[in-house]
């Protein structure tokens, strides 16, 4: 019991089932929100890619917004393992979910990213 105690006195590492990230392809920001058992707003910086928020197990909506687009969806993190949700603002504000599932298959920048590259 002791052990336990000291070693979150340092401060506990929450559990994390879910991870969202986003990669934003437009020289606008935008937002990522998150409600669940916590609640959250990001700034997802313009030409990005780093945009990425680490979730527990539970159900979570999440609201993505560039500009007059947004995009709502729903997971439910498992309470084992980790799931990995994608986004993508893409280069004329099209918010849309790139991937969904386990870490083997996430998927690298997408093929526009370039495009922010000179900015």
């Amino acid at each position: 019991m002791t052990v336990f105690a000291a070693g979150c006195l340092a401060g506990c590492v929450p559990q994390v089932n879910a991870i969202v990230e986003v990669f934003n392809e437009t020289s606008n920001a935008g937002t990522l929100e998150w409600q669940g058992t916590s609640t959250g707003t990001e700034a997802i910086a313009p030409c990005s890619s780093d945009t990425v928020i680490s979730l527990g197990p539970g159900y979570w909506q999440v609201t993505i917004t560039e500009g007059s687009d947004r995009l709502a969806t729903s997971l439910t993190a498992p309470a084992t393992g980790s799931f990995y949700q994608v986004f993508e603002i893409g280069p004329e504000g099209e918010i849309s979910n790139l991937y969904s599932g386990d870490q083997h298959g996430v998927p690298g920048r997408p093929a526009g990213f370039p495009f922010c590259m000179g900015q």
